[in-house]
């Protein structure tokens, strides 16, 4: 608990804009009440209750995370490691509304 309370409160520095630090102390107290509820089970059920929440959103009509929340392997290859520009042959297609 206390290295999760620590975390948090160096976190709640890294960012700049008072907005920005709104939104994460409104992220980081359900989080540490899950993580002193159910310690790391309940870090990760916290989290997972975040993934889900961004899987449902959408923006102009396009998921919010689109190459990676409906897979698509085939634009998945720029997407978390940058691949070296030869290999990368042909463009990502634009995402579709769904």
């Amino acid at each position: 608990m206390i290295v999760v309370v620590a975390l948090t409160g160096i976190a709640s520095f890294a960012l700049p804009q008072y907005n920005l630090s709104i939104a994460l102390r409104l992220i980081q107290f359900p989080l540490m009440a899950l993580a002193s509820m159910l310690g790391g089970f309940g870090i990760l059920l916290g989290y997972l209750f975040i993934w889900l929440h961004l899987v449902t959103l959408t923006s102009l009509g396009v998921p919010y995370l689109t190459p990676i929340a409906p897979w698509k392997a085939d634009q998945f290859r720029d997407t978390l490691i940058r691949t070296k520009l030869p290999a990368l042959i042909r463009r990502p297609r634009p995402p579709r509304s769904t």
